[in-house]
């Protein structure tokens, strides 16, 4: 569930950006970013708020695909949506907390930085 809940927050990403119609595209990113992105983030925050109130992972006591998952498109949506965790602070310790892993530090200090809708640099690693 929580893998293909990643898919449906990520797919509308890449039919913004394949849009070549500029009026359009614009409204696609308005209604992803007041309207869809919220509606998932608040689901997968409760998700993760069942367990350990939200300061563990998804499920269970070890990280799994799903938490790596999680993270993955925590750390992508910012090309799209600034500060897309703002009004969700247990996904956002969440991505923290994952991104503080050693092995997965050192490989987001490797990352270029991407440049995002406006075309503006982001960090991988805020």
């Amino acid at each position: 569930m929580i893998l293909e809940t990643m898919q449906d927050i990520a797919n509308p990403i890449s039919v913004i950006c394949l849009c070549k119609d500029e009026e359009e595209k614009h409204a696609l990113k308005a209604t992803y970013e007041e309207e869809t992105l919220p509606r998932y983030l608040e689901a997968v925050q409760k998700i993760l708020a069942a367990n350990k109130d939200g300061k563990g992972f998804l499920v269970g006591d070890e990280m799994t695909v799903a938490d790596l998952s999680l993270f993955w498109t925590l750390d992508c949506i910012p090309v799209m949506v600034k500060n897309p965790t703002a009004k969700f602070p247990k996904l956002q310790e969440f991505r923290d907390r994952i991104a503080a892993v050693p092995n997965i530090a050192a490989w987001l200090e490797k990352l270029p930085k991407t440049a995002d809708w406006d075309n503006s640099n982001v960090e991988h690693n805020p």
